[in-house]
This record gives C-alpha cells, structure tokens and sequence, in this order.
C-alpha cells in the first residue's frame, strides 16, 4: 500500500471511531473511550508484531522451498 493511501486509511478509520462509540451524540463517550484506548493501542501492536513475524517466516519458508 502507498503512503499516501495509508494517511486517507487513518482519517477514514478515526472518522469511523468516532462515530461507532457514539462521539457525535455523547461526549462522554470519549472520556469512556480514553480509559480502554491505552489497551486498544497495546494490543493492536502486539498482534501487528505477531503478523509481520508470521509474515516473515512464511516468506522465509517459502523461499526454502
């Protein structure tokens, strides 16, 4: 994917977010939303960690073959 395209991918995910936990009608749903966000943010690193090491060793694999 290009760089470009990621940048419009984030924006449209944030927009996305916001609306989904209900921002626009309820401002205190990003109070609700800050106190998960920490988790959020640790997990979805850890599972991109473990998909690029999938990644690289199916690679790896493949190459072997």
């Amino acid at each position: 994917m290009k760089k470009e395209h990621r940048y419009i991918l984030y924006l449209l995910l944030g927009v996305v977010l916001y609306y989904v936990i209900g921002a626009d009608t309820d401002p205190a749903a990003l109070d609700k939303f800050h106190d998960h966000a920490p988790i959020v943010i640790a997990l979805v690193v850890v599972l991109l960690f473990v998909v690029r090491f999938l990644r690289q060793r199916q690679d790896k694999n493949n190459g072997n073959d």
